[in-house]
């Protein structure tokens, strides 16, 4: 038997949860927090469900659907009502929208005006004028990313139940590529954390519109495997110490390979006893068997190429990866979870022009209200 555990070990007693089961119970915990509709696996009996998560109904709902027994645990979900993904937003009210942001950048006007656009009213915030004696309150919150500089103004939103929008640099056409114009460069735009993806299934257009398609495996059958840093104290993932991330992932690899390991730090990684690579990225991937990462943007460049990729089970591009137990024989993923994957990502990020028009916050102000973050 194998049984799903939806919750985070910090909230739910997992050994509690054990002593349920006969010892050859296979449990396998998931990240509610990075759900999505496509991920419902079939390898489950049962799946448990944190109840107190805001994902919580979704995905018993997805299951039910399939036919796999499924049950909360802990505090169930305060409401029933269910919603239907519908990709056309009906204004319905007026939100109080703070943004949080340095006037200089290049979206803020566009952000603004596609706020306005949408019926709702944005309240601009000097971000270092901040301070929580004078702090307004809103409906919904907006930061771009969240560095350690934008914590306190986050957390405090987050214990106030404001929902937080975080904008950073797309996964796709990034802000900082230097090959794309301003007005086709995207920004990834996220609900709480900046791994967040739509939570239901999202049309093909704005993929097929980058001209993004599945790609042939691309494999050097001779090659490295590529182990990817990531950004030192980055939002993006919870690693403490790049050193020993990485002493560690070697040690893994070696269980199951005796490939040579490559590794590229990351080029914001000041550390200086290592230096950065002189390769390009891409000369890097064109001589590897496959890559192992913990959630880098690499690994959805890798995808991209066609590369197989190894990445951390909390990653949201988790389901197109292998396990590093097969990293002798990793397997490229199928058609129809890699384009569904990149349809939700390229519905994740916007460019400027979409920001201006007010198509960008309106699927945002969409999916708060499908979450019911928002009324």
């Amino acid at each position: 038997m194998r049984v799903g555990l939806y919750v985070h070990e910090d909230r739910i007693d997992a050994e509690e949860v054990r002593k349920r089961f006969d010892p050859e119970t296979e449990i396998l915990f998931r990240l509610p927090d990075v759900w999505t509709d496509d991920q419902v696996e079939d390898i489950f009996s049962l799946v448990l469900i944190d109840g107190a998560n805001r994902n919580a109904k979704f995905i018993f709902d997805a299951y039910t659907r399939f036919g796999t027994k499924a049950e909360y645990i802990g505090t169930a979900p305060k409401t029933e009502k269910k919603t239907t993904p519908n990709p056309v937003i009906e204004n319905d009210g007026q939100l109080r929208v703070g943004f949080f942001e340095d006037p200089g950048v290049p979206y803020y006007p566009a952000m603004v005006e596609g706020i306005k656009a949408n019926g709702d009213k944005c309240i601009e915030q000097n971000p270092y004028h901040w301070v929580p004696e004078g702090a307004i309150q809103f409906d919904v919150a907006i930061f771009t990313g969240a560095q350690p500089d934008d914590l306190e103004r986050i957390n405090y939103y987050r214990r106030k139940k404001t929902p937080i929008v975080l904008i950073e640099l797309g996964h796709i056409n990034r802000a900082c590529s230097k090959s794309v114009s301003l007005e086709d460069k995207y920004f990834q735009m996220s609900i709480e954390h900046l791994t967040w993806l739509p939570h239901f299934a999202c049309p093909s257009d704005r993929r097929e519109k980058l001209g993004i398609e599945k790609p042939a495996k691309k494999q050097k059958k001779d090659g490295y495997i590529l182990l990817l840093g990531q950004k030192p104290g980055d939002a993006q993932h919870d690693i403490d110490d790049m050193i020993t991330w990485k002493k560690h992932q070697r040690a893994e690899i070696r269980k199951y390979t005796k490939r040579p390991i490559l590794w590229r730090k990351h080029p914001a990684d000041l550390n200086v006893l290592e230096q950065p690579r002189e390769a390009t990225l891409e000369e890097d991937f064109d001589g590897a068997f496959c890559v192992v990462t913990h959630n880098s943007n690499a690994g959805i460049k890798a995808l991209l190429e066609g590369i197989p990729v190894c990445s951390a089970p909390s990653c949201f591009y988790n389901r197109v990866s292998f396990p590093i137990e097969a990293i002798e024989n990793p397997r490229a993923p199928s058609k129809r979870p890699w384009e569904q994957l990149f349809n939700k990502i390229c519905y994740a990020q916007w460019n400027i022009p979409e920001m201006r028009s007010g198509e960008a916050w309106g699927f945002m102000r969409k999916c708060l209200k499908e979450l019911q973050l928002v009324s």
